[in-house]
């Protein structure tokens, strides 16, 4: 039987616990500095016609139309971004711009989580 005196020591463990959040901290701050859109999509469909799919798309998931602006940009860019009007708060952002034959849908989360019915409105949307 060992003696609380004789116990042997592998370190302190909050050393290793300090070092380990800190890499991932890190991390976290190398992901945030350099923002990727979540998806970009392209489709043969017209801007126009994405668009007015997606705004379709956001009443039917019950989002009041001034929670969404919309937005046309230099060479036919359009965009559409969610706007809380009362906490001027943003989210999710979509742009929509022409791509030789083809229209590519930048979707920016901006720190909203795309759910099931959003990603199959997105993919119905580009189709």
């Amino acid at each position: 039987m060992r003696s609380p005196h004789t116990q042997r020591r592998t370190g302190p463990p909050h050393r290793l616990f300090a070092t380990i959040l800190l890499i991932c901290l890190l991390q976290i701050g190398s992901v945030h500095a350099e923002p990727a859109a979540l998806l970009q999509l392209q489709s043969a469909r017209s801007s126009s016609g994405i668009a007015d799919c997606l705004r379709q798309g956001m009443r039917q998931l019950q989002i009041p139309d001034d929670y969404i602006q919309s937005e046309d940009g230099p060479d036919g860019k359009l965009s559409l971004q969610l706007h809380n009007p009362h906490s001027g708060n943003r989210g999710l952002k979509m742009e929509i711009s022409t791509q030789g034959d083809y229209r590519l849908l930048r979707v920016d989360p901006n720190g909203i989580t795309l759910t099931a019915p959003w990603l199959r409105m997105i993919r119905r949307c580009i189709n």
